[in-house]
């Protein structure tokens, strides 16, 4: 018994009201007794019915406006129309009457079995003014009713998923599918899912959804499907309420994702190849300096693998690692730097001149995730350099050899220019003295 049919029977102990209830209190209590889940009926003394309420319409599936003012007799199997008559007249006669067991019909042609519990209505004078019915459905029909309507609910639910979801036995049978895979795969009738999806005679080598029978884990895999779409299939180990050991399988359709999934692997394929096919060494570092990929040249360069560069530090493999850090640290800081000029140290102590051009790449969001670092070798350059400088140096040396021997030379030429003025003097003194002698 409910508290609320516990509290409607203290208060007519021996057949006589116990409180007199106000107009408010009144409407309350109709109120509370409307909306009760238990079967409640009120009728006058002959049986017509005053009141029909939410629990009598769940019992019996009769709507209250169909019921007002119906002899409650009538939903009674003929056979009980005595009775319920023998109910109404001792409930006037002595306040009380013994619980009928009896069958009802329902507003969908069943046959209720319930226990039927009256009780006087008194005036605030304490005279029985009509009968007060609780029923209860001994037969559970009515649960049975909200199961039925609460499944019925469910697969409407499940019919509304965008994915499929489908229950399979032990021995491949799909037993339940819902709409999603009937539109997409057809209705599978009592064939087996290899039977139905490929037409096959056995199971399919590739198919992971039984996995769960062994495991009894959850399992998670991509399945191409015959309809030419890709599918992430989650499938679940499941007891039906018999006891038997079922998958539930959802699959939603991930093609789209698949196929942007593969334009993207095959384009990093390609960037990838491009990279390594590059000769200058190319590396991502993360922002705190770590080196997170790194291409062929760069191993050689350095002499350490790739998988070996990647987590150390960028500025390590420098004769300078200082003006390394100050580089990558500019980078991040103002977007990129051109033309930076490093030594690469292999680990076999080579030196190796490069010009860094480093950028800074970001993520969708555009937020910064690292810099892209690409060198080049001018270890040419420096040769050319180097030698441009030594053949400069050559010639300076030539230069100032060039003008030491000139100024030698011009000191020659102006000794003999001397020697000759000296020689022309002599020999006009010698003419001289000689002209004296004639």
């Amino acid at each position: 018994m409910s508290g609320c049919e516990e509290g409607f029977r203290k208060d007519c102990k021996g057949g006589k009201a116990e409180i007199d209830m106000t107009d408010d209190a009144v409407l309350l209590g109709n109120a509370v007794v409307r909306s009760m889940n238990t079967a409640i009926v009120a009728t006058a003394l002959d049986g017509t019915v005053s009141l029909w309420n939410r629990g009598a319409q769940l019992t019996l599936g009769y709507p209250e406006k169909e019921m007002m003012g119906r002899p409650i007799q009538s939903l009674f199997d003929p056979g009980y129309g005595a009775k319920v008559a023998e109910v109404l007249e001792k409930i006037q006669q002595a306040g009380s009457a013994p619980t009928l067991v009896a069958n009802m019909r329902t507003r969908h042609g069943e046959t209720a079995r319930v226990s039927v519990t009256a009780s006087p209505l008194l005036d605030g004078h304490g005279n029985t003014t009509g009968v007060s019915f609780i029923i209860r459905d001994l037969s559970s029909a009515i649960e049975e009713r909200i199961l039925s309507e609460r499944y019925r609910r469910f697969i409407d639910i499940v019919n509304q998923l965008p994915y499929y979801l489908i229950l399979l036995t032990p021995d491949y049978r799909i037993v339940f599918a819902n709409r999603a895979f009937i539109e997409q795969f057809g209705a599978p009738g009592n064939k087996r899912c290899y039977e139905h999806l490929f037409g096959s005679s056995r199971p399919c080598e590739n198919c992971e959804s039984f996995q769960v029978l062994k495991t009894n884990e959850p399992h998670v895999w991509d399945w191409p499907a015959p309809n030419g779409r890709f599918y992430a299939v989650y499938d679940f180990p499941f007891i039906d309420e018999d006891g038997t050991s079922l998958i539930m399988e959802s699959g939603i359709d991930i093609t789209e994702q698949k196929l942007a999934d593969e334009a993207l692997r095959k384009a990093g394929a390609y960037n990838r190849s491009l990279i390594e096919a590059s000769l200058d060494p190319m590396v991502t570092i993360g922002p705190d300096g770590k080196i997170t990929d790194a291409n062929t040249a760069t191993a050689k360069v350095t002499g350490v693998s790739q998988k070996d560069l990647i987590g150390t530090d960028f500025s390590d493999y420098f004769t300078d690692p200082d003006r390394a850090r100050i580089g990558y640290e500019t980078v991040f800081r103002e977007g990129l730097v051109r033309d930076y000029e490093l030594e690469i140290r292999r680990t076999d102590g080579h030196i190796t001149p490069v010009l860094y051009n480093a950028s800074v790449y970001r993520d969708d969001s555009g937020n910064i995730i690292g810099v892209f670092a690409a060198a080049r070798d001018i270890t040419a350059r420096k040769l050319f350099e180097n030698e441009l400088k030594e053949q400069r140096e050559r010639e300076m040396e030539r230069l100032l050899e060039l003008e030491k021997f000139q100024r030698l030379t011009v000191g020659r030429e102006l000794k003999m220019v001397e020697l000759k003025k000296e020689i022309a003097a002599l020999k006009k003194e010698i003419e001289a003295l000689q002209g004296k002698r004639r």
